[in-house]
């Protein structure tokens, strides 16, 4: 009776650690939805013509409960500009963020994310391609757009068809997505020093990233996409959880790693493709803010998705609120996301200890 009463103290006390472990990384998810909340207040107020924190959230609560035309210059200024710039770049970080922790879990390589395999490079090829060529299928932006996208999709196509034919590992698969990239990255480049200088501009802006082209149609786009794929990784964490213990392990669970990696591919690259088709390439925000997320909440997928969406979000926030300030509409974001992101990234690099992976 004795040991059957501590066995049983025992196991009481492992429940309530495991609960305030889950308590823990509730609450981070939590926190971290808050401090977007918050700086999303403060980005929707800076820029030429400044509103205060107050007044920013007092115009949307207003305008949501008494629905009418605008008619102040704060109430224009929201909902026709700000607004969809602040949820087209938090769709942005969420989406990059997403296809970053899924893709570094499900391949166990702290370097895999969109920019790595050349997705982003493939679309800042389409783009660039309709700009100073002319060549899409359909005029105006949205042929540049279609052209950003079917471009994109093809490292991950190539990839996908060489894990078929090589049943190559996830280390080759970032190896060939790199080598694409580099590919990719040389074609625009070529393609821009011959393009006049009337289109040069617009194809130099794919290639750094911008919020610039923000409206609530593309806004609407970009977030079915986002919301669609980030739901189908959430439900397939388990697997992906599987497949972050490596192979061996990931197979003894039951899950065909092989055809896994493939259907995680899909999702993973149309995110990635439905957002920097709108945006050019935002770099880092698909790599660093899972490794933020992973060293508050751990490598649990179930958790890490939702936190690194939150904390992808913020971050594209915050370096839109910089871009702003530094140099209001002429500075694009994806050169601020790369210098805080590159920063950052060095820094966790430098203070890690041990291995996550």
């Amino acid at each position: 009776m004795k040991k059957s009463s501590l066995s049983y103290k025992d196991g009481g006390a492992e429940v309530a650690d495991y609960k305030k472990y889950i308590h823990k990384k509730n609450f981070f998810v939590i926190a971290s939805l808050i401090f977007l909340i918050f700086l999303s207040g403060i980005g929707m107020g800076v820029g030429s013509y400044s509103i205060s924190f107050a007044d920013v959230y007092s115009e949307i609560i207003d305008r949501l409960l008494h629905w009418g035309p605008l008619t102040t210059t704060d109430a224009l200024v929201i909902w026709d500009l700000r607004l969809p710039r602040l949820l087209t770049a938090i769709t942005v970080g969420i989406g990059l963020s997403v296809a970053g922790a899924a893709m570094q879990s499900m391949m166990k390589n702290p370097l895999a994310d969109p920019f790595t395999t050349g997705i982003s490079s493939g679309a800042c090829l389409g783009a660039t391609i309709s700009i100073t060529l002319g060549l899409s299928l359909v005029e105006g932006f949205y042929g540049v757009v279609l052209n950003a996208f079917i471009l994109s999709l093809v490292p991950v196509t190539f990839i996908v068809l060489i894990s078929q034919y090589k049943n190559a590992s996830p280390a080759t698969m970032i190896l060939v997505g790199i080598s694409l990239m580099f590919i990719f990255d040389a074609m625009t480049t070529y393609l821009m020093l011959k393009a006049n200088p009337t289109t040069l501009g617009a194809a130099y802006e794919w290639t750094v990233g911008t919020l610039n082209k923000s409206s609530w149609s593309n806004l609407s786009v970009m977030f079915v996409i986002v919301s669609i794929g980030s739901m189908i990784l959430q439900y397939l964490s388990k697997s992906i959880n599987a497949m972050n213990s490596g192979d061996i392990v990931a197979k003894s669970l039951g899950v065909n790693v092989s055809l896994m990696r493939i259907l995680l591919l899909m999702p993973i690259s149309i995110i990635a493709a439905g957002v920097v088709s709108f945006t050019g390439i935002i770099s880092f925000i698909g790599l660093v803010s899972p490794h933020i997320a992973r060293i508050f909440i751990g490598s649990d997928n179930k958790y890490l998705i939702p936190a690194s969406a939150s904390i992808g979000a913020s971050l594209m926030v915050f370096a839109d609120i910089v871009a702003k300030t530094v140099a209001p509409s002429t500075l694009p974001i994806g050169i601020v996301t790369a210098m805080i992101g590159g920063s950052f990234f060095s820094f966790l690099i430098i203070r890690q200890k041990k291995n996550l992976w």
